[in-house]
């Protein structure tokens, strides 16, 4: 019997969907992404400068830090408005939980992550 499929309809993807975009910008921790899929059957994606965020529970395992970093990462989507951003959605997923992140104290935590972002922002501007 012959194998009917088509690739990348397996299992896990909603089906087919195009993509539209450029590659992703990552530094040590993150990912800045703004490949957004495009659905098929007409539903609707975020417009405009939209910023998603992805952060795994399995990297940051308490609900205080997940929440902290997407604080700082909206304080730092918000300052970098001002310059000339693409106007489109944009994820950005922590990648790599940092190291020694269990002996740093909150304000270095915030501190680290605040100039990654920025930098990451900065990267994907210039892009």
């Amino acid at each position: 019997m012959q194998d009917t499929r088509r690739p990348g309809t397996g299992r896990g993807n909603a089906g087919p969907a195009r993509r539209r975009g450029r590659g992703p910008v990552a530094s040590a921790h993150f990912t800045l992404s703004r490949r957004m899929p495009v659905p098929d059957g007409g539903n609707a994606l975020p417009t405009g400068d939209v910023l998603l965020m992805a952060v795994p529970k399995r990297l940051l395992k308490r609900a205080v830090d997940r929440n902290t970093l997407r604080r700082v990462a909206r304080e730092a989507w918000r300052a970098a408005s001002g310059h000339d951003r693409p106007r489109s959605p944009a994820l950005l997923r922590l990648a790599r939980r940092p190291a020694g992140f269990d002996t740093l104290t909150q304000r270095a935590r915030k501190r680290l992550w605040r100039e990654e972002i920025d930098e990451l922002l900065a990267r994907d501007a210039d892009a």
